[in-house]
């Protein structure tokens, strides 16, 4: 479905809702969780083509990678940071998926 208002897709979206997931749930974490998220973020980030890596398509290995570091920190958190990381954690795995079937 494409949003005749921004001309995007839903998923051509999910990368940037997701890194604004897991920024929010950054800031309302605690120091060693919020450490976490950033370090996951940046990690989204280079997949997606941030500054780091433009040209580099994702890997399947690396997004696993985040999706079991999100999974185990979910499991650490409750509240609002851990609804922000499911969130992202699901734009994550849809975000692969349409990367997948293209």
């Amino acid at each position: 479905m494409v949003d005749e208002e921004d001309g995007q897709s839903e998923g051509g979206r999910r990368p940037g809702r997701a890194l604004e997931e897991l920024d929010r749930a950054a800031a309302a974490a605690d120091a060693e969780r919020r450490e976490q998220l950033r370090s996951i973020e940046e990690g989204f980030r280079e997949i997606v083509g941030g500054e780091a890596t433009a040209d580099a398509a994702p890997h399947a290995d690396r997004i696993e990678e985040l999706e079991e570091k999100l999974a185990a920190l979910a499991g650490r958190t409750d509240g609002e940071v851990n609804r922000r990381i499911n969130t992202a954690e699901a734009l994550i795995a849809g975000y692969w998926r349409d990367v997948s079937e293209e």
